[in-house]
């Protein structure tokens, strides 16, 4: 079973995908709504630094019973008679033990117990966990060009697991680079009258090269994915999402997008719009538009380069007066590129999505490119009453390495990372920077010549020293 991520974004995609939109009953377009989508993804959640921590055996926990709370008139005598007006002895709580805690994620986004563990809703809570232990990634074996075998322990009531494998691609040569070049050739079903009607809300998992993308109200028709406003009424505007790229540089520029389109049943009015949209943080930009004077054509935007982004691609039609009942407008291939790129540059984005019943899964990656890597993490899910609940992930392991060491190109410079530190040794005096996968920086600080250690949470995380990137996995 594939996901319902992105997760959630992008409740990165849960189910796996929650798209969480400006919702209005008018039936006018307003491109402002379609700016405040939340990509909610899984794989964001899982690079978020609050949701990194992890069980160790130096954690200071402490075990809370019950909790009683009362309450008494504002007015009080004597023998004012206090009520009971809330009570819990958290009697739900039915995983782990006080010794090994189950790190299963019982909040919601908005930091709330879910109603599967508590007897009356409105708990809050940071850092809550059930007093069976979370999954465990294990090294990758059968490692080759072609693929490799993830393994991970198995989790204490876990139905199912869901593993992210993460590519990070090092630019071989200066220039520009393309990051996305897909032409939906794996759509194979549908017609332009006659498309196969996607999910309100889904990814496209099984239609693109890589997985990652995702979309709102997608129909099908053989070798294109087509956006239908059938679903404007309730506030669903159709929307199609590029994966999320990370990109690591300091000369990066400008941020084109290529795609062509067609449009069916569609005035010469219809527009397309495209926003650049912050990953990190859920925001968009300015809206650029593009007019369809002509069946099909080939659309081109710019954008100014951020680090963590996706594009959002929607259109309307001012003419369309049967609720986008009608009136349809394919994609049939979308291009990617950025300029200006460094050798040595890094770019880190989801390279597959698998849901896995046991304990190990062979990913394959016939289109592995040189300078190409892997990672993987795992999270646990299991049914709750209400819907999927999702493990913490896992420790990220580093396909083909122990996960030790990390050389950088620069002479006389090197980072690695052992139990709880990153280590820099340099033999100047120089800035290092700590970025989390979300892009987001952790640490910087000035080092001088020799070594110098940072702590740090285990995890996998980018290391900046001068012109320089590692990739540092810290135990």
């Amino acid at each position: 079973m594939k996901r319902n991520f992105l997760t959630s974004i992008m409740t990165c995609i849960i189910g796996s995908l929650t798209l969480s939109i400006a919702a209005s009953m008018a039936t006018a377009t307003n491109w402002d709504n379609r700016t405040v989508i939340r990509k909610e993804r899984k794989e964001l959640r899982a690079w978020d630094s609050p949701r990194r921590l992890r069980y160790s055996p130096e954690a200071q926990l402490k075990t809370v019973q019950s909790v009683s709370r009362w309450a008494a008139p504002a007015i009080q005598s004597e023998d004012t008679e206090w009520k009971t007006v809330v009570e819990e002895d958290f009697s739900l709580f039915s995983a782990g033990s006080e010794t090994e805690p189950d790190m299963t994620n019982i909040l919601s986004s908005e930091g709330y117990l879910l109603y599967d563990y508590v007897h009356t809703y409105g708990w809050t809570g940071i850092s809550v966990y059930q007093a069976g232990g979370s999954v465990t990634a294990l090294p990758a074996t059968e490692v080759s060009d072609a693929g490799f075998r993830a393994n991970w322990t198995t989790a204490e009531n876990a139905a199912f697991y869901e593993l992210t494998t993460l590519s990070y691609y090092t630019v071989p040569s200066s220039g520009t680079l393309t990051l996305e070049d897909e032409d939906f050739s794996r759509v194979t079903e549908g017609t332009e009258t006659e498309p196969v009607y996607g999910p309100i809300q889904g990814t496209l998992e099984g239609y693109t090269e890589y997985d990652d993308w995702s979309a709102i109200t997608p129909v099908l028709a053989n070798g294109m994915v087509g956006m239908k406003n059938y679903y404007m009424v309730m506030g669903y505007y159709s929307m199609l999402y590029t994966p999320i790229y990370y990109v690591i540089s300091k000369t990066a520029s400008t941020i084109t997008l290529q795609i062509d389109v067609k449009r069916v049943d569609c005035s010469a009015e219809t527009k397309v719009g495209v926003n650049l949209v912050n990953a990190s943080t859920n925001e968009g930009g300015d809206w650029q538009f593009r007019t369809l004077t002509e069946n099909e054509m080939t659309l081109t935007f710019e954008f100014e380069p951020i680090d963590t982004y996706y594009l959002a691609i929607g259109f309307d039609d001012p003419n369309n007066a049967d609720y986008g009942s009608t009136g349809v407008v394919y994609v049939d291939h979308v291009k990617v590129t950025q300029n200006e790129l460094s050798a040595g540059d890094q770019i880190v984005r989801i390279y597959a999505y698998d849901m896995v019943y046991n304990e190990s899964y062979y990913v394959g990656t016939d289109n592995k490119r040189p300078s190409e890597q892997f990672s993987y993490y795992v999270m646990a899910i299991t049914n709750g009453e209400s819907d999927y609940l999702y493990s913490n992930p896992s420790n990220e392991i580093v396909v083909g390495e122990t996960g030790s060491v990390d050389e950088l190109v620069t002479p006389g410079v090197k980072a690695y990372g052992t139990d709880g530190t990153v280590y820099v040794e340099t033999d100047m005096s120089e800035v290092v920077e700590v970025y989390d996968l979300t892009g987001i920086r952790i640490a910087r600080q000035e080092v001088s010549e020799g070594t110098t250690g940072i702590a740090m949470p285990q995890g996998l995380y980018l290391v900046r020293l001068g012109n320089s990137v590692a990739k540092v996995l810290v135990k």
